[in-house]
């Protein structure tokens, strides 16, 4: 599967088009700002696209909260990778995403490649990078 061609809305309002995200392995996380394992798994995926910067980028995308709310959350955990918001849920839902958090890793060329359910930590983080894009 493909990333669906739509377009996001980053944390100053300007749109950014799904296909403006590939053209390195892409981590593309979905969240909202009161889900409990959203806020314990952030910090470390900031820290795993810290150590990792240049060689996959990272994405939060979350279908419910505002900016504000967003960026308050974001802020306060300390996350510094760039945040996306689906207005409409248009993303969420063509990808048919259940549940919340879930992680999806999309090679270069904008493939899906796996998609991970619930909270991950950092190691978890690595190895599905390693694994599903080569990553780290």
């Amino acid at each position: 599967m493909r990333l669906p061609e739509l377009t996001l809305v980053d944390l100053a309002g300007r749109t950014v088009t799904t296909s403006s995200l590939t053209g390195t392995p892409l981590v593309v996380n979905f969240w909202f700002v009161s889900c409990p394992p959203c806020r314990g798994e952030m910090p470390e995926f900031a820290e795993v696209a810290r150590r990792l910067d240049g060689q996959v980028r990272f994405v939060g995308v979350d279908p419910f909260d505002d900016g504000e709310e967003m960026q308050a959350f974001v802020d306060e955990l300390g996350v510094g990778y760039e945040q996306l918001r689906d207005v409409d849920g248009t993303l969420t839902g063509e990808l048919g995403i259940p549940s919340f958090p879930t992680t999806l890793f999309v090679r270069a060329d904008g493939v899906v490649t796996a998609g991970y359910l619930g909270a991950l930590d950092a190691d978890g983080l690595e190895r599905m990078l390693r694994d599903e894009l080569g990553v780290g």
